[in-house]
């Protein structure tokens, strides 16, 4: 009777099938069983013991009351949650245990939702993602090996979580909308970018990364960052910046903060923003930073494309070489003109509009144009 109750109430529940829900009882068997009989599950006690739990088939919702958790024994191969197929949610769902070389959440559907879920205990990847238009809202992955968060495929959406203490808080390997998303103390990089055109990033935060903050590579297809903070990186890694672009094209920035480095770090921050490789049409308007904006080479590559434009930019720190007072913000950039011949005849242009103080342009090629905000040069 209460069986067929809770079927007319429109879910079913792990303890209908015999969990304890004891976080020491293996209640591997009636999780499984709940989520096979009824596509919405509901669990009611506050933990489970258990080994690896499937959703398929499509439009499946799987969430736990009372914020419980489910805690992995570590006998689970790839991944501990996999959900497989097509408009399937999972909420308010946390991870425990210790499961190195093995995934805690897996999407391979498209438009998988996790909501609220959390990751915890040492794993291989928070949440992995290698279907298609996966949603992450909120939530916290943490202690990933390889990443908190890794997106394979296109139009992954990222709403708000937080990625802490992983090897690299969020990669993505193809285009991305990320909104609000924080990542915190990684030991690498806080958003690792990689071939992922198209992406959209705004009001994300990388907070105290062990190297740079955002590194974003080989992306030809355009990418838009829209006021997003990069603080205190490099706190292992030498020559780190907040913001690293190598190989990129069609980057535009907008009220982006670059600041601060990492007391007592072992490494080094080099400056705020790096351009680097075959690096080119970068637009940067109304952004901020405390540091030397570079243009150095990394692995033996050098700067080879042009142009980086900069409007309403503006930064705080300047020294003194020699005799002269030079602003390191915005416009201290050094190119190789060796390596293309071509770039002896390139225009360039900086706009350097509302400076706060004197600047040096430091290049090591031809200045064909400046512009400035009177006019004078």
């Amino acid at each position: 009777g209460a069986r067929w109750r809770r079927f007319l109430q429109g879910y079913v529940s792990p303890e209908m099938f015999g969990a304890v829900g004891d976080s020491i009882t293996n209640d591997q068997v009636p999780l499984q069983a709940a989520i096979d009989a009824y596509p919405v599950v509901i669990c009611e006690s506050y933990g489970y013991l258990f080994s690896k739990l499937i959703i398929s088939g499509d439009r499946n919702t799987f969430s736990m009351r009372h914020m419980g958790w489910l805690t992995a024994d570590g006998t689970a191969v790839d991944e501990t949650f996999l959900v497989t197929d097509n408009f399937n949610v999972v909420r308010d769902v946390w991870i425990k245990g210790n499961t190195p070389g093995v995934d805690k959440f897996h999407a391979t559907g498209l438009f998988t939702e996790f909501n609220n879920c959390y990751s915890t205990g040492q794993t291989r990847t928070g949440l992995r993602a290698t279907g298609k238009e996966t949603r992450v809202i909120r939530g916290q992955y943490k202690n990933g090996t390889e990443s908190g968060i890794t997106c394979v495929n296109p139009d992954s959406y990222l709403d708000g979580p937080y990625c802490e203490n992983n090897r690299d808080g969020v990669v993505a390997l193809a285009g991305a909308n990320m909104y609000h998303v924080h990542s915190v103390g990684n030991t690498r990089m806080g958003f690792k970018l990689t071939g992922a055109s198209h992406s959209q990033l705004t009001s994300c935060y990388a907070d105290t990364n062990g190297s740079n903050g955002f590194d974003v590579s080989d992306s030809g297809g355009g990418m838009t960052f829209t006021d997003c903070w990069g603080f205190k990186s490099g706190v292992t890694v030498a020559s780190s910046v907040d913001f690293q672009f190598f190989n990129c094209r069609n980057i535009t920035m907008t009220g982006c903060r670059s600041n601060l480095v990492a007391t007592n770090a072992t490494g080094s921050k080099q400056g705020s923003f790096r351009f680097s490789g075959n690096t080119n049409i970068i637009s940067l308007y109304g952004c901020w930073a405390d540091q030397d904006v570079v243009g150095l080479p990394i692995s033996g590559d050098s700067l080879t494309a042009v142009p980086i434009n900069f409007t309403d930019c503006t930064g705080e720190k300047t020294t003194t070489v020699g005799n002269d007072l030079v602003d390191l913000d915005f416009v201290s950039i050094t190119y190789d003109p060796t390596v293309d011949p071509f770039l002896k005849a390139a225009d360039m242009v900086f706009d350097i509009t509302n400076k706060s103080a004197a600047t040096e342009l430091r290049l090591g090629m031809s200045l064909r144009r400046l512009e400035t905000s009177n006019g004078a040069i």
